[in-house]
């Protein structure tokens, strides 16, 4: 399986976050993979894109120029819709996307509210208190890919706990979460 993907966003939305975790989802199943982030001038609030290529064999580029899926964290993601191949899959948070029709096939959820109710029950739990709970929309975004393409929700949880596990549990926790809302969401979808 080979994959041209790109996850565009304002920096600090989580675009080269969820770029890392579909690296490592496809690096689990032994799959030759690239990552190239790239990002504006400014600190927080530009365009940040990531580059993720697959195969089974060497990725030879790492810069995506024509894409089997975008994934668009908020509207200025939209900027990449150009390079989103004919019959490419769009996937967007529908809170901050309105895409327009085109040849692709989209799937939008509200992953901002989504990460939100699963960091509120994490807090609820716990007693810990999250400062911003929609940055976690980007995890919520991994499982709906997960699931879409064709992986296993505990493959997906497998990459998180990998990814997020050096963080505190309750870090950890409300990540896992996320990825299963997204997951059981995206089920939702025609495949």
């Amino acid at each position: 399986m080979e994959a041209r993907i790109l996850v565009a966003g304002r920096g600090g939305m989580g675009a080269v976050g969820l770029g890392y975790m579909l690296t490592v989802l496809y690096l689990k199943r032994g799959y030759h993979v690239s990552m190239f982030p790239t990002y504006g001038p400014e600190t927080r609030g530009g365009l940040v894109v990531s580059m993720v290529s697959t195969s089974t064999d060497p990725v030879d580029n790492p810069v995506v120029e024509e894409a089997d899926v975008l994934i668009c964290m908020d509207g200025i993601g939209l900027t990449y819709l150009d390079s989103l191949k004919e019959g490419g899959l769009l996937l967007y948070v529908d809170e901050l996307v309105e895409p327009p029709n085109g040849k692709f096939y989209k799937f939008g959820l509200p992953a901002l509210k989504m990460a939100e109710e699963v960091a509120t029950e994490v807090e609820r739990e716990t007693g810990k208190k999250f400062r911003e709970k929609r940055i976690f929309s980007n995890t919520v975004m991994f499982g709906v890919y997960a699931r879409i393409i064709g992986f296993a929700e505990e493959e997906a949880k497998a990459v998180v706990k990998e990814v997020f596990g050096g963080k505190k549990p309750y870090v950890v926790e409300v990540n896992m979460r996320a990825v299963s809302s997204g997951y059981k969401a995206a089920m939702l979808s025609p495949k």
